[in-house]
């Protein structure tokens, strides 16, 4: 894990969050990723359910709404205002989507995104610059994602899973 001194404390950090000051660190991290997933899933719903609200929904296999018909959408302003703030609100989903899957190829390889940039910049990477080669932290996919879940907050993946075994 990549190591960060922030006002003189050595903390051990996965990503750090310039635009909102924050420091996501080993600590924090699995209910940064669980934050993230509660935004998808509530998100997506709520653009879902405005959708089907303010257009004619058909249902599909008997349980499944989907919008069909639009046409009236601009006939009332606060219908407008509804559908481009879910427009809106599913481009912050499709966004938070990009960072999950980012988070979740970073916990895959058991990588930081400093490192990953690290590798990048020496051209050790794959997969457009998202899967980091000859990296010695990887203990495989499910070892990884079982350190990242299982392990006590502030020790290194690859310590923690050596006294695991």
């Amino acid at each position: 894990m990549g190591r960060i001194i922030l006002g003189g404390v050595n903390i051990n950090t996965y990503w750090v969050k310039r635009r909102i000051n924050i420091c996501i660190g080993a600590s924090n991290h699995r209910y940064f990723l669980l934050a993230m997933l509660m935004f998808i899933v509530t998100g997506s719903y709520a653009c879902h359910l405005t959708f089907t609200t303010i257009c004619t929904p058909t249902m599909y296999l008997d349980w499944f709404l989907l919008p069909n018909d639009c046409r009236w959408l601009y006939a009332d302003f606060l219908t407008s205002i509804c559908f481009v703030t879910a427009l809106y609100s599913a481009v912050g989903v499709a966004g938070m989507c990009m960072a999950f899957v980012y988070q979740f190829t970073l916990i895959s390889q058991n990588v930081t995104s400093h490192e990953l940039a690290r590798a990048r910049g020496l051209g050790m990477v794959t997969c457009g610059g998202l899967v980091a080669l000859e990296n010695p932290n990887n203990c495989g996919l499910i070892r990884n994602w079982l350190d990242f879940w299982l392990s006590p907050s502030g020790r290194s993946g690859v310590d923690a899973y050596k006294e695991a075994l």
